[in-house]
């Protein structure tokens, strides 16, 4: 039986660096992750109850694509920060939500019990050109290769 606020995550083996075929989310009522930035862009996919996703409306004014490479994101709650400038999306069975490398978020569960799938993948571009976020990911990994592709995990409370 889950804690009444614990969120579990469940991770499939990582055949590809930065790619996962699915992580399951699952969790209770009143749940929350930390605050935190995932190294893959994500398809968020709510499979049953309630879950809200959120970030900024401008993720660079509150945490740089440097800084978010650095892990200098995980904490227990969001930093104070202007309710105006937070973008919240509340989704129901059936939703899917996009989620960018590196943007800073945090998940809430607002039913009794909630799953969701995130297929993640790296590497992403669009005609050619990697999104600034992804681009200080590559920049960081080429002057410090030692650290290329290790750093997904590394920031979980779960």
């Amino acid at each position: 039986m889950l804690h009444p606020t614990a969120q579990v995550a469940v991770r499939t083996p990582l055949p590809v660096p930065r790619t996962s075929p699915a992580s399951l989310f699952l969790s209770s009522e009143g749940a929350a992750s930390t605050c935190h930035n995932d190294n893959s862009h994500g398809l968020v996919w709510q499979v049953q109850g309630v879950k809200t996703f959120h970030s900024y409306h401008n993720p660079d004014k509150h945490l740089s694509p440097e800084a978010a490479v650095l892990g200098e994101t995980t904490a227990e709650d969001p930093p104070p920060h202007d309710e105006a400038q937070r973008q919240s999306v509340t989704m129901q069975p059936g939703d899917q939500l996009w989620s960018h490398a590196l943007t800073p978020h945090w998940v809430t569960t607002e039913s009794p019990l909630a799953l969701s799938i995130t297929l993640s993948h790296g590497g992403l571009s669009r005609r050619g050109r990697y999104a600034d976020r992804e681009l200080a990911l590559r920049d960081h990994w080429d002057k410090n290769p030692a650290e290329a592709w290790s750093l997904d995990l590394g920031h979980t409370r779960y």
